[in-house]
């Protein structure tokens, strides 16, 4: 029976290919849309992570949080201990659901406090404190900004610390500070240029977009900020088009190169239609290029989308 793989069913298996010839002691796999019907939940995992749930890829997820957290939870499987960020009551009770006798559950708001320092546009610092055992508390200083990096960053923590665990191995603080203070997660806020400064962030829906912003505007005024952005045709590109035009003094539209691009003149019309004029350009590297030309001292340009 011929059968045809997407390219992601195709890379996926390359990717397993590779873990099995290299004898990794750790695969980290991340799922792809959604996780039920992913080609990576093939796995049987040690442990899941579950980041924060929220609208996206509704065609495909489904229209509700409980229809898209149920696509998510399904990569639990017996046996495997799960981690849980902080979600929202509805997708939480799914989550819950989907558990059985044999899988622990660590959910982050039961088992940490996390106390923010300082956020800035040069970093993060935050505090960890880990409620399965007393007297631990990591100082943690990170130079990955952005409003929810530390409870992607307390995940991280909690799931290395309990995989070592498991194989007798101490996760000693002062590395995991290191790490922290040291690494960056590319194209999340990415600074790539400085003077004027201009970042890279691969936030693409509602959910990711504007908290992204309301970090910025605490540091950037809006006078002072531009932005670039384009979409994708599944995300709720109005909703997008009301925070971005609140959050920036100019604001241009253009068009990723994919079959599933919104056209730039959808998204030019809904600006205009709140009110806020926009610059179309179709073509991503002219867009960008023109971007960079229209920059004062001063000023910053967010790329997005």
């Amino acid at each position: 029976i011929e059968r045809q793989a997407t390219f992601f069913d195709t890379t996926t298996a390359l990717a397993f290919d590779y873990f099995a010839l290299q004898n990794v002691d750790v695969a980290i796999i991340e799922t792809g849309l959604g996780g039920r019907l992913d080609s990576t939940n093939i796995v049987n995992p040690k442990a899941v992570v579950l980041t924060p749930i929220d609208f996206d890829h509704k065609k495909q997820l489904g229209n509700t949080l409980s229809q898209i957290a149920g696509e998510k939870a399904a990569i639990i499987k017996p046996k495997a201990a799960v981690f849980c960020a902080q979600q929202q009551d509805e997708s939480l009770a799914v989550i819950r659901n989907h558990l059985s006798e044999s899988n622990a559950f660590y959910y982050l708001p039961e088992i940490s406090e996390i106390e923010i320092l300082n956020q800035s546009l040069d970093g993060n610092a935050f505090t960890i404190k880990n409620k399965l055992e007393e007297n631990t508390f990591l100082n943690l200083k990170s130079k990955q900004i952005g409003p929810f990096q530390h409870q992607n960053q307390a995940l991280a923590f909690f799931v290395a610390d309990w995989y070592l665990k498991q194989k007798n191995l101490e996760l000693k603080t002062s590395a995991i500070e290191n790490v922290f203070s040291q690494k960056t997660w590319a194209g999340r806020l990415q600074l790539i240029q400085e003077k004027p400064a201009v970042y890279m962030d691969v936030s693409h829906n509602l959910a990711g977009i504007t908290p992204t912003l309301d970090f910025l505007r605490k540091f950037i005024p809006v006078d002072k900020l531009h932005i670039l952005v384009a979409l994708v045709d599944d995300k709720n590109y109005r909703q997008i088009a009301q925070v971005i035009s609140n959050a920036a003094a100019g604001v241009t539209v253009t068009e990723v190169e994919t079959p599933r691009k919104l056209a730039a003149e959808v998204l030019e019309k809904t600006f205009n239609q709140i009110g806020k004029t926009v610059t179309i350009i179709k073509d991503l590297r002219e867009a960008y290029d023109f971007c960079k030309k229209q920059l004062k001292t001063g000023d910053t340009l967010l790329v997005v989308g």
